[in-house]
């Protein structure tokens, strides 16, 4: 019997809204609330004890709501998030990369394949558009110019060497600072002490040679294999 993981479905349209519950009903996606603004659906209990998904559809830049994103993925450490854009933007993808979201979609995507890329999702994948990597590049550079890091140590085989060297533990880590989660969900998620999660995130800082745990989280990205769904 598959799986269903109940989902909570956002999204400002009516008609968008019911088309999306349309489509869903019959998959391994159950809707269990739908509202037309994510702050409707903070305080539901799903995410907080058992995976769920949140889908949240943006019509535009400023329904991302990132106060109420950051907040949710805090509240909901076992949650994953999905962005389903009316189409692809830089600055839209640049913004959802430091809120935690899990997959960034855009509506173009054809139903068969928006369930596998949440089916992936559930299985701790992180989702993006083929063109994130170069977005993911070009911050990375400006970054390394800022601070004056070695960027040759992401885009060479350097990178690889170092993942080697994080332990299974840092790796889970890492891949939560991907996920923008905070010291309180790590160790709550790793049932770890936040004072152990700071030991270990100086531990990586230190081995992959980056300064902060944003940079940490863009190194992952540039060395871990990208899932990557056509547009």
């Amino acid at each position: 019997m598959a799986r269903i993981t109940p989902t909570l479905l956002v999204d400002s349209h009516d008609l968008s809204r019911e088309g999306l519950k349309h489509i869903m009903v019959g998959s391994s996606f159950r809707v269990a609330a739908a509202a037309s603004n994510l702050s409707e659906v903070m305080d539901h209990p799903l995410g907080r004890e058992k995976p769920a998904l949140l889908l949240l559809c943006a019509h535009s830049r400023d329904e991302l709501q990132a106060e109420y994103l950051v907040r949710f993925r805090d509240e909901h450490p076992q949650a994953r998030i999905a962005v389903l854009a009316d189409r692809y933007d830089d600055e839209d993808l640049s913004s959802v990369l430091g809120l935690g979201v899990n997959c960034y979609l855009t509506k173009s995507v054809s139903p068969e394949n928006l369930f596998k890329s949440f089916d992936l999702l559930m299985f701790g994948e992180v989702i993006f558009p083929s063109m994130a990597l170069t977005l993911v590049r070009r911050e990375f550079s400006d970054a390394a110019e800022a601070v004056e890091w070695d960027e040759g140590s992401v885009f060479n085989g350097e990178g690889e060497r170092l993942q080697g060297q994080l332990s299974s533990r840092e790796h889970d880590i890492l891949q939560c600072l991907v996920e923008g989660a905070s010291n309180k969900v790590i160790a709550r998620r790793l049932d770890i002490t936040e004072a152990t999660v700071k030991v270990h995130i100086k531990a990586i800082l230190r081995k992959i040679r980056v300064s902060n745990r944003t940079q940490a989280a863009v190194w992952a990205i540039s060395n871990t294999p990208m899932t990557q769904i056509n547009r």
